[in-house]
């Protein structure tokens, strides 16, 4: 998916105006998704790893199964759809075109660069709680991979 979004990307100058709108929630879509995917299954697996070596005694009913890994990964998953859909149901996408002006040379021309942009009611809130959540999301892998570093020396001995 993440790779999908970098190549939409990449060609976002050479879409049409009446095709930028579906780009706009297309790309908002593919990354927020693909992250959660990513990530998420990253760290399901990592946290497989620290309750098995940061358990004093694992007994069978406190193994994990790979059902709860998709769960995790789903909810995660679920949660970015109730936000995007929240987001395009009650904010309109809009395009917005940016000019830029650039100096032209020694001749004192001036050009302009014009080029579409995604924009929405609130869009600094909604992009903000994405980031926020996502933020969070990462701590949790930060402090999953912290307690699992200490495993280094179990598997050692």
């Amino acid at each position: 998916m993440l790779q999908v979004f970098c190549y939409l990307h990449s060609l976002r100058s050479r879409i049409p105006y009446h095709h930028y709108l579906s780009f706009c929630s297309t790309q908002s879509w593919l990354l927020a998704i693909g992250f959660s995917l990513i990530f998420g299954s990253l760290f399901a697996k990592t946290y497989r790893v620290h309750r098995i070596f940061n358990t004093k005694r694992l007994r069978k009913e406190e193994r994990i199964h790979d059902a709860y890994l998709f769960a995790f990964v789903g909810t995660l998953v679920l949660i970015d759809i109730v936000v995007l859909s929240l987001w395009q149901g009650v904010s309109d996408y809009r395009v917005g075109i940016s000019r830029t002006i650039i100096d032209g040379g020694a001749d004192g021309s001036l050009v302009a660069e014009y080029s579409y942009e995604c924009a929405s009611n609130d869009y600094e809130s909604w992009f903000g709680f994405l980031l926020i959540y996502k933020s969070a999301l990462l701590v949790f892998g930060l402090w999953l991979a912290y307690q699992v570093w200490h495993t280094r020396s179990v598997l050692m001995r």
